[in-house]
Order: structure tokens, then sequence, then C-alpha cells
């Protein structure tokens, strides 16, 4: 079964991957299209625009017809990173420099700027996906913005922390899937069913690797562990170290981390062993799957073909990824 659900899956990816060289190279002049092939050949799972067209395909339709507006999400989600990389002074994505650092500020802005409207082009003449797109773009910005803001704040709850990433990275997921509902005219209660199934796999997801940031291995992410503490981002797993926190050597060190905005290197390890003796890394494991175990409960509920069986597979893998 996994040799056929992987030759679906590779079909789907093949076919958005051909897209986008082509909206690349319809992009013009050379300073826009130079650092949008750059950017977008630096790889991703490309996990949204799949969800777009399985998602069209659990609903009874052909996955084709959701291709453009499947890769539109991608193209949003890509000028997320630019500018979410600008505004964190990112030097590095996917082990390769920004496209700020390897152009310019201004290169990033306005590539961000363009392919918005590359995206747009893309869309159907459906006011449902036109709105769901829109909102989903405004929202991730409110997240962002949300996200800049605790970065300033030292009263971050774990209730914030969720609001900011349902925002920001699961409400992109959930446009994926309701889009792809949406071009497959699919009834109501399918829409709801797989509004809650994206969003719970949207917050696992996150979590996920925000986990995998720290409980990896470098050798198995592809990347040092950590950034998220060099960083200074506050977490779930931070979140949940300052609350149980209770020697004055922990204390010291998360409070340490929230005054900084951030620790060195040669303190991420002493982070790691504060988690894994305060029991976070398994409190968080426990959300993750809880969040998991809910997208697939919900999923359960769909009628069952092929794309939908998809869907729950590509869960599967996700729920069990290492990076």
């Amino acid at each position: 079964m996994d040799k056929h659900f992987n030759k679906i899956y590779s079909d789907l990816l093949s076919s958005v991957e051909e897209k986008l060289k082509e909206v690349i190279s319809e992009s013009k002049p050379d300073s826009i299209a130079l650092p949008f092939e750059y950017l977008i050949n630096n790889g991703g799972k490309r996990l949204r625009p799949v969800l777009t067209m399985l998602s069209c395909g659990a609903c009874g339709k052909d996955p084709a017809q959701a291709l453009n507006p499947a890769v539109a999400l991608e193209i949003l989600h890509n000028f997320t990173l630019v500018h979410d990389d600008l505004m964190d002074s990112s030097p590095l994505r996917r082990g390769k420099p920004t496209v700020h650092e390897k152009f310019s500020s201004s290169v990033a802005i306005l590539l961000g700027d363009a392919m918005i409207g590359y995206a747009f082009k893309l869309l159907p003449e459906d006011k449902n996906v036109t709105s769901t797109f829109v909102d989903s773009l405004v929202i991730v910005c409110q997240g962002q913005a949300l996200d800049m803001d605790y970065n300033n704040r030292k009263d971050i709850r774990v209730e914030d922390y969720l609001e900011m990433i349902e925002q920001k990275t699961a409400n992109l997921i959930k446009a994926s899937v309701i889009i792809g509902a949406r071009v497959a005219n699919a009834q109501q209660k399918t829409l709801e069913l797989l509004e809650e199934f994206s969003l719970n796999l949207g917050l696992a997801f996150q979590i996920q690797d925000d986990y995998l940031d720290l409980a990896g291995e470098s050798s198995e992410i592809g990347k040092e562990i950590g950034q998220d503490i060099l960083e200074g981002k506050k977490t779930l797993m931070i979140i949940k170290c300052r609350e149980l926190a209770k020697e004055n050597s922990d204390k010291k060190l998360i409070e340490k981390f929230y005054k900084n905005n951030g620790l060195g290197k040669s303190e991420i390890q002493s982070v790691r062993d504060l988690m894994q003796r305060l029991g976070v890394f398994e409190y968080t494991k426990q959300i993750i799957d809880q969040y998991f175990n809910l997208a697939k409960a919900t999923l359960d509920q769909l009628a069952k073909n092929k794309h939908k069986d998809m869907l729950n597979w590509i869960l599967e893998k996700t729920q069990a990824r290492k990076f």
C-alpha cells in the first residue's frame, strides 16, 4: 500500500513542481525571476499544495482540478517565508542563504509582493475560493504580527502561543484543505469536517516542528538543533519550562532566555537537559499526538475513497517524521 500511495504522492508532487516552473518562467524581469527561482528551487515539503489536491479528490473530484489554486497556496506559503526571514534577520533557510542575504532586503520585499500577484493569477473565478485565500493571507499576517509582539513580552501563556501558531501556521494548512474542497463544491458538512481535520493537523505540525528543533538529532533533521533557542522563540516548550521550573538554577536559565531573547549555542544542551528533567519533552509529545489523533478521528468521518485514504496516509507519515 505504501508503494501505491508513494506513486500517487509523487505524481501530484511532479505536477506541482511543473506548474511552479511554468510560473517562474513567466516572471520578469530577472531581478524578480532569479530570486524567485532560487527560492522555489531551495526545496520544501510541498505539503500544502498536495493537501489541496488530495482534499479535492477526497470530495469526489479529480485532484488535477485543484492544481492551480494548490500552487497559489505554495507560492503564498513561500511569500511568508521570504518576509518572515527578512523580519527575523534570519541568515539561512533550509541550509542556504535567505533571499535577503543572497540578493538584498529590497529584492526580498519586492519578490514577496510579486509572489502575491502570481498567486492571485492562479486562482479560479470562484468567490468562495478567493475569499478563503484572502482570509488566509490576512490571518497569516496577523499571526506574524503576534509572533513579533511576543518577542517583547515575558508573560506569554500556552494559550497565547496556540493562538499565534493557529494563525501563522495552522491557518494556511487549513486554507489549503478547504480550498481543495471548495474547488470540488463540497457540501457544508464535509467542509466542516475538513476544517476541523486541517486545523488540528496544522497545530500538530507546528508544535512538532518546535519539538524536533530541540528533541531531534542534527543527523536526522538536517540542521543544527536549538535554532529556536538561539532566536529566542517562545515555544510551547519554553513556556512550559518557565511554568515548571522550581530550582533557582533552572529559573535563572529560563529568565536569562527571556531577558536576552535567546541564549548562546553553549547553553542549548542545558536547556535540553532541563526540558528532559521537567518532563517537557514528554508533555509536548503528548500534545502533538493529541492533535494528530483529533485530526485522524475527524478524517475518519469522511466518505471513503482513495484520496481520503491518502490524506490519512500523509497524516500518519507526518506524525512519524523525524525532520
